[in-house]
């Protein structure tokens, strides 16, 4: 994915990726292990939560929670990002969105994504924290489902949080890491990445949890709340994130396999930030 106080709500594998300066090439496994440890809810407060009971949506958003692209209008993968309508590219049941990428009659592909940061620079975004999706993915080759957090602030670059990129001809991984675009000023970049291996058809065939905690110190990245890899949180990370949901294609993988129509499926977004010490 690409770019982009306090609190807003607007109306393991590797230990740590050497000061977040390379990739790392290895699998984190989510299998839990006597050094993984368990995420422990109950030391937070909710502090954002959407059910998708319904979907309060815009192509552009400044009214809405969710906006229906990046905010700074960058399209990526193979299929054009559409401003919703009735029926298409979400839809909303038994509090479960559903997010379709369809091929068109002349061949092209559309599908959707969320933002819940706007044009207006309004919306949720949280400094520090954990963020959290449950969400069932397609297993049709050539997409490209991905939950993802970008920094409001891109003055020294644009932050990103990769929670989760799974490109769905590759069944048995995801990718998940930090990144840190140049910006004019600076053309450095960041990349402390890592893929998780799990079983392959795991994250097809059944709804799981991915989540990201970032303290001033560490960012941490979990499955069904088992900590399978962490990172230093540098200095430019110190700062609001907001999240994003995509459903990108990538024509380049697909197969006579592929069908004209898929969908992702995502259950809720949660964002929490810790409770206050007592002493």
């Amino acid at each position: 994915m690409r770019y982009g106080v306090a609190s807003l709500a607007y109306p393991a594998l590797a230990i740590f990726a050497m000061l977040g300066l390379f990739s790392c090439d290895g699998a984190a496994r989510p299998a839990k292990s006597s050094s993984s440890t368990t995420l422990d809810l109950t030391q937070f407060e909710p502090s954002f939560r959407e059910d998708f009971d319904g979907l309060d949506v815009s192509e552009w958003g400044c009214l809405t929670r969710w906006i229906a692209h990046t905010p700074w209008g960058g399209d990526f993968g193979s299929a054009r990002f559409a401003a919703p309508k009735e029926g298409f590219p979400f839809t909303t049941e038994d509090g479960i969105l559903r997010i379709e990428a369809k091929r068109g009659e002349d061949g092209r592909w559309t599908s959707g994504m969320l933002s819940a940061w706007d044009a207006c620079n309004s919306g949720f975004a949280q400094k520090f924290g954990y963020f959290e999706t449950r969400a069932k993915l397609p297993k049709a080759p050539g997409f490209w489902p991905s939950f993802w957090l970008i920094g409001v602030d891109n003055r020294r670059g644009s932050p990103e949080i990769d929670v989760f990129e799974f490109r769905t001809h590759e069944p048995g991984q995801f990718s998940l890491g930090v990144i840190r675009h140049p910006s004019k000023t600076d053309s450095s970049k960041i990349n402390a990445t890592t893929k998780a291996s799990v079983e392959p058809g795991m994250l097809s065939e059944s709804f799981n949890t991915y989540g990201v905690e970032i303290a001033e110190d560490r960012t941490v990245f979990y499955l069904n709340r088992e900590e399978i890899w962490r990172t230093e949180t540098r200095e430019e990370f110190h700062q609001p994130f907001y999240p994003l949901i995509s459903f990108p294609a990538d024509t380049s993988e697909m197969t006579d396999a592929t069908p004209g129509s898929v969908v992702m499926e995502v259950d809720y977004v949660h964002a929490y930030k810790r409770k206050p010490l007592r002493w």
